[in-house]
Formats: structure tokens, sequence, C-alpha cells
């Protein structure tokens, strides 16, 4: 239970945070006080802006992102740098739209859109 560890050093919760001797932190977390444990930790994290505990949490070594909005992944400027979204025609609409692309890339033959999105129908099923 290394991350729980880690988490408990990095949020702590007091007495919560630490199991009795003999138990594992399993034992604990499924015993008696795991609706206290996840009551303290929900009101610690409710402290701080979730951006300044994932920063905490990947410094400590713990996986850990804040969750995003659509919007918000499409702004981001590695999306933007790597060329994941794209603005496509859509002639039926007589404008563009913002599509997503590939999240790799290839050094020789990086993945790209060519033309516009094609209309249901258009293209033959294959299998």
């Amino acid at each position: 239970m290394l991350h729980f560890a880690r988490a408990s050093a990095t949020l702590p919760t007091g007495r919560l945070g630490r199991r009795p001797t003999g138990r594992t932190t399993a034992d604990y977390l499924q015993a008696e006080h795991a609706d206290e444990l996840i009551a303290a930790i929900e009101a610690r994290l409710a402290g701080r802006p979730a951006a300044v505990w994932e920063a905490e949490f990947v410094s400590a070594g713990l996986p850990a992102s804040v969750v995003r909005t659509l919007a918000e992944i499409i702004a981001e400027p590695h999306v933007v740098q790597r060329g994941i979204v794209s603005e496509v025609d859509v002639p039926e609409l007589a404008r563009k739209t913002t599509v997503v692309g590939a999240g790799f890339r290839f050094e020789h033959d990086p993945p790209r859109f060519q033309g516009a999105v094609p209309r249901l129908g258009d293209t033959p099923m294959r299998c």
C-alpha cells in the first residue's frame, strides 16, 4: 500500500491516516473507520484547488490528474502543439468544425486530416 502511505503523508488526515498495529491497511480501510477516512479526505481536498493537489500528488510519486472538460483538454498547449486537434471544412454547414485526431505521431509519417469529414454513406463498408 505504498500509494496509501504517500497519500497519507501528502494529505494528512490525523489519526485516520494511521492503521492500528497488527492490521493491514486494506483491513483498516474496510473496517469501521472507512466512512470517517473518506469524509476526512474529502474535507481536506475541498480546502485547496484541484491543480494544487495534482502538483503535490505527482511530486510525491502518486498517479494523479485533475478531471478536465473536453474544452479544457482541447485548449491544452501540448494538445495544440502536437496537432491532435484540427479544423476541417464541413460543406453542408458552410463552415469549419474542430475534430480530434490521433493522439500519436510518427516522425516520418504523422497522421493528418485530408479533406472534409465524410458524410454517412459516402464511404463503402469494409470488413
